[in-house]
């Protein structure tokens, strides 16, 4: 077993390796990262180069309807962006969601551009939907609970019945697999209804942070799809997010989550991490934790 130590060694090793998993025997390195903002539109020029530094194969990248349209129309500088976004070789997938896509019986406008986008370019590799109606104040009602995920799982069919070839990626919270829905768990039908997920079981301990993924990781592995462990990186509720950590004891963290991931999940799909989000990470490797 790896010893606390020589995760610690392997840590301080990678923070001067070119790669963010250089230093990490795990085969879960398929990492994904969000980038929220308006990256197409007003882009970060340093993002492409960050993402090949910590090896980050896939990218979530918000896209709003004004850079759709962008994107749609053929706009050459909007083009360009996500040409060097995807660098050589990296997936990107094309992100939108609000709560409230969970009230209604159509795909939303937004949703709907986005398989546009999708189906009649090559720009984007896949989708991310990041659709939570825990969000919404009436979750906290048992009953209205049971109308949203069904209204959560219709957005989900909606979207794939647009998109039959497309990839989808769902990003979900690990209270998911506590709630009934349809005689059956939403986590696991939800799961079911895309191409993978990406569990958000935020929580500032490796430890803490398995043991409030494993419901869900179970209902994933039932529903047979691959999935990603999702890593806060900034803002968020107090015990959440890595922000404050230094970068040598956070990469330390991260290469035993992956391998504690392989330990307790070892029939599951997981694909790597994904890291929320591209600002967050940014700030903690380049020591501007603001603590």
């Amino acid at each position: 077993m790896t010893t606390r130590r020589q995760l610690l060694l392997s840590a301080a090793a990678a923070l001067s390796a070119p790669a963010f998993v250089a230093a990490q025997a795990s085969p879960l390195q398929e990492d994904a990262m969000w980038v929220w903002g308006e990256p197409i539109l007003a882009p970060d020029r340093a993002l492409p180069d960050f993402a090949d530094r910590r090896c980050i194969a896939n990218l979530y990248v918000y896209v709003s309807p004004a850079a759709a349209d962008a994107l749609l129309s053929e706009r050459r500088e909007a083009v360009e962006v996500v040409q060097a976004i995807a660098g050589k070789g990296r997936r990107l997938y094309a992100v939108a969601g609000e709560p409230e896509w969970t009230r209604g019986a159509e795909l939303p406008a937004h949703a709907a551009q986005l398989v546009r986008l999708t189906q009649s370019t090559r720009l984007f590799d896949g989708l991310h939907f990041d659709v939570e109606p825990n969000a919404l104040p009436e979750w906290l009602d048992t009953a209205a609970r049971s109308r949203l995920a069904e209204g959560a799982l219709r957005f989900y069919e909606n979207a794939g019945a647009f998109a039959p070839s497309t990839k989808i990626d769902a990003a979900v919270n690990p209270i998911f697999a506590a709630v009934p829905v349809r005689n059956g768990n939403f986590m696991r039908l939800l799961a079911e209804r895309v191409s993978s997920v990406s569990l958000m079981a935020y929580r500032a301990s490796v430890a803490r942070a398995i043991e409030w993924a494993r419901p869900a990781v179970g209902e994933i592995v039932a529903a047979k799809r691959p999935w990603r462990m999702a890593v806060l990186a900034g803002d968020g509720e107090p015990g959440t997010s890595w922000q404050c950590a230094e970068p040598a004891r956070f990469l330390a963290a991260m290469a035993e989550l992956r391998e504690r991931i392989e330990r307790n999940f070892p029939a599951s799909l997981c694909a790597g991490l994904a890291f929320q989000d591209f600002n967050g990470l940014a700030r903690l490797f380049d020591g501007e934790r603001h603590c």
